[in-house]
């Protein structure tokens, strides 16, 4: 059985980035489901004027998110005068997920400013 988590701290830092993207994942998924499918019942029943949509709170938290999954995953360390950088990837499958999903919404949300504003 392969375990995704290598140790606690990954799955406090999985499920901490996980709560900062949950205000992005609402706002995409509301947005596409009304522009693709017309589905209007998500949209309708999310309060868009709540302070969890502000764009401080929702790239804040795709920001903030990201920072601390990299950080699991990619080490820096100072050692003879020289900065040291390794990527670390082994057992960090749900840290990985994160990012992608991050990557993922924070492009939905690029691109939308940039069709919603030409």
């Amino acid at each position: 059985m392969y375990d995704i988590f290598q140790s606690k701290n990954d799955k406090k830092i999985a499920v901490t980035g996980l709560v900062l993207i949950v205000p992005a994942i609402l706002l995409c998924v509301g947005g596409l489901l009304q522009s693709f499918f017309g589905i209007t019942s998500v949209s309708n029943a999310l309060n868009y004027q709540s302070f969890i949509f502000s764009p401080f709170v929702i790239l804040g938290g795709l920001f903030a998110a990201f920072v601390i999954n990299m950080l699991s995953i990619f080490h820096i360390k100072y050692q003879d005068g020289d900065i040291v950088s390794t990527l670390h990837i082994k057992g960090k499958l749900i840290n990985l997920v994160i990012i992608s999903a991050i990557t993922f919404f924070g492009s939905i949300i690029f691109l939308y400013l940039l069709v919603e504003n030409i």
